[in-house]
């Protein structure tokens, strides 16, 4: 017997249905990790420096975010992909190189402190359909 692929529109929306899903929950885990961020900066911001935690929770965030990036590259969602590889580039080099050899530097809070701010509102666009 031959096995024919299905290619019935049937199976095409349970494998968009499959990918949306993985979607929303790879979403929803970058909001959770971005909100737990955002939470340990707020413990943060009045220590002498950035704890440890707090610059591996960033650094984890962040890599949600290169996720996305490397959707886009292999046409999984839309977006900008040369601002999204500028962008995350710029923030990996700031968060796995820079930040960890100067964590009691003001400006490094506040970089922090503005990414977990526009990650937070981005998200539960995401999540909603609406920014897309």
């Amino acid at each position: 017997k031959c096995k024919i692929e299905d290619n019935t529109p049937h199976h095409a929306d349970h494998r968009a249905s499959s990918i949306e899903w993985a979607q929303f929950v790879l979403n929803l885990l970058a909001l959770i990790t971005w909100t737990y961020t955002t939470v340990l900066l707020g413990k943060d911001l009045f220590t002498p420096e950035l704890s440890v935690t707090t610059v591996a929770a960033a650094q984890v965030s962040e890599c949600f975010c290169v996720l996305e990036v490397v959707q886009i590259a292999v046409g999984m969602i839309r977006g900008r992909l040369v601002l999204g590889v500028l962008l995350h580039a710029t923030r990996c080099l700031i968060i796995f190189a820079i930040i960890p050899l100067v964590p009691a530097a003001l400006p490094c809070k506040l970089v922090l402190l503005a990414w977990s701010a526009t990650e937070l509102c981005r998200y539960p666009m995401l999540l909603t359909g609406k920014g897309m």
